[in-house]
C-alpha cells in the first residue's frame, strides 16, 4: 500500500534531470534519513510528521553530500545516529558525521542550494575492486562490512574515538561466495553476520573468528529453477528477532514474487 509518494524527494544531475534513487535509510530518530543516488551524491532530509488527526509529512533537503564519482547504491546510519556510510559505483565507502560550525559553502558556479546542516566526510575505505553493493554497521557500531560485486565482504574496524580511528586496512576479507555479494546483516547481539550473493546462497560468518558457519542454498535454488525466466535477488536484514531473508523473484513486466525466511538458530523455517 502506497502511504506517500513525496514529489520533492529526488535526486538531479547537473542538467537538470531526475536521476534513480538507488538506496534509503531512516535515522533512529526518525526525524532524518538519507538517500542515495545516480546523480554520485547522497541526500539527507529531514522528515516532519503531521500532526495527530490528519495532514501529510513534510520533508526538507538539509545537506547534499557530493563525494562520490559514481552512482551510490547505499546508504547507511549507524545505529547512534551520529555516523553515516554511503557505498558507490567508484568502488568506495565514505563515512560522514555531522560537525558543529557552518556548512562549506557552494563552490563557484554551482547551481546546488548550500547546506544547512555541516556533514563532514571524516572517512574513504578504499580496499573494494569493483561496485560497493552494500553497507552494515554492528549493533555496537564499532564496526562496518560492507560488500561488492568483487565478490568478497570487508570488516572495517572503527575506534572508540569515532570516525577518525576508522582502520584504513579491514580487519578481515571474507571470500566464500563465488558471485558478487548482494547484501549483508548483523544478527542482533553481534555474534553472527549474514550475507546473500549472486551465487544464490546466504552464509552466516561467526564473529568471533569469522569462519563460515553454515550456507543456505536450497530455499533459494528451488526459487530460481522453478522460474528460469526471471531475475533472483537475495537480501538479509537484521532485526531485534533475528535475521530475515528476503527472495524476490522479477519477471517483465515488473512483478515481484517476494517470499521471507526467518532464521531460527541458524536453521531456515518458511
Amino acid at each position: 500500500m502506497l502511504l506517500e509518494k513525496p514529489e520533492d524527494v529526488k535526486h538531479e544531475n547537473a542538467s537538470g534531470t531526475v536521476c534513480a534513487i538507488y538506496g534509503v535509510d531512516a535515522h533512529s530518530t526518525l526525524q532524518l534519513f538519507a538517500t542515495a543516488g545516480g546523480d554520485n551524491t547522497v541526500k539527507i532530509w529531514s522528515l516532519q510528521t503531521p500532526v495527530e488527526g490528519g495532514g501529510i509529512a513534510t520533508f526538507e533537503l538539509l545537506a547534499t553530500l557530493a563525494f562520490h564519482q559514481q552512482a551510490v547504491n547505499c546508504v547507511r546510519w549507524a545505529g547512534h545516529g551520529r555516523y553515516l556510510a554511503s557505498g558507490s559505483d567508484d568502488q568506495l565507502v565514505c563515512l560522514y558525521e555531522l560537525q558543529e560550525g557552518a556548512p562549506a559553502p557552494v563552490p563557484f558556479g554551482s547551481n546546488a542550494a548550500r547546506n544547512k546542516q555541516n556533514w563532514v566526510r571524516c572517512s574513504t575505505l578504499e580496499r573494494h575492486t569493483m561496485d560497493v553493493e552494500d553497507i552494515a554497521w554492528s549493533p555496537d557500531d564499532r564496526m562496518l562490512a560492507t560488500c561488492s560485486i568483487d565478490n568478497t565482504i570487508l570488516i572495517w574496524g572503527v575506534g572508540i574515538g569515532g570516525l577518525s580511528e576508522v582502520m584504513t586496512q579491514p580487519l578481515q576479507t571474507l571470500t566464500g561466495h563465488s558471485g558478487w555479494v548482494k547484501g549483508v546483516a548483523w544478527d542482533p547481539v553481534g555474534k553472527y553476520l549474514s550475507s546473500a550473493g549472486e551465487d544464490k546462497t546466504v552464509r552466516m560468518w561467526k564473529v568471533a573468528d569469522w569462519q563460515e558457519s553454515d550456507a543456505v542454498a536450497e530455499p533459494f535454488e528451488a526459487l530460481s529453477e522453478a522460474d528460469p525466466e526471471k531475475d533472483f535477488a537475495c537480501c538479509a536484514y537484521g532485526s531485534r528477532a533475528g535475521i530475515t531473508l528476503a527472495s524476490t523473484l522479477v519477471e517483465n513486466p515488473i512483478q515481484l514474487q517476494v517470499r521471507l525466511f526467518q532464521l531460527v538458530q541458524w536453521g531456515i523455517t518458511s
